[in-house]
């Protein structure tokens, strides 16, 4: 069925580290704001890779389109968490060209010694809850 609407949907996505734990890929033109979380704190993949772990429940309610994401996040090497995040997410119509939305996402680092030492730099070891609301005219 194509644009089949999934209630339940589990997944899991790994991007690699490198053998030495410095280097992991970068995807510099994506949209990782789609893929591991609304809440971006993994726009720049750690050295140790990542593992996100992740499970939707998406609904249509008078014609309101509702979805709540929640992600853990693994290290690729050594296998550590980063920690867990919760995303909600709803769009309604608003006649022929406009859509209203909202986002929510509310990421809880994981306080490991492990996350702490090699993630403070980049802000993946604290935690974080962003909002969004929008318009959108096409």
């Amino acid at each position: 069925m194509r644009n089949a609407v999934r209630p339940f949907h589990f997944a899991q996505a790994n991007v690699e580290s490198s053998s030495v734990g410095d280097l992991a890929r970068q995807t510099p033109l994506g949209t990782n704001h789609a893929f591991q979380g609304f809440a971006d704190r993994f726009l720049v993949t750690p050295g140790d890779g990542i593992q996100d772990h992740f499970v939707t429940l998406s609904a249509k309610f008078s014609g309101v389109q509702l979805s709540a994401v929640y992600h853990r996040f693994l290290s690729d090497r050594d296998g550590y968490s980063y920690g867990y995040e919760w995303d909600l997410h709803a769009e309604r119509p608003l006649g022929d060209q406009m859509l209203a939305g909202f986002k929510w996402a509310d990421y809880h680092a994981d306080r490991n010694a492990m996350n702490v030492a090699r993630n403070s730099a980049a802000g993946q070891a604290f935690d974080l809850t962003r909002f969004w609301a929008y318009l959108q005219y096409s």
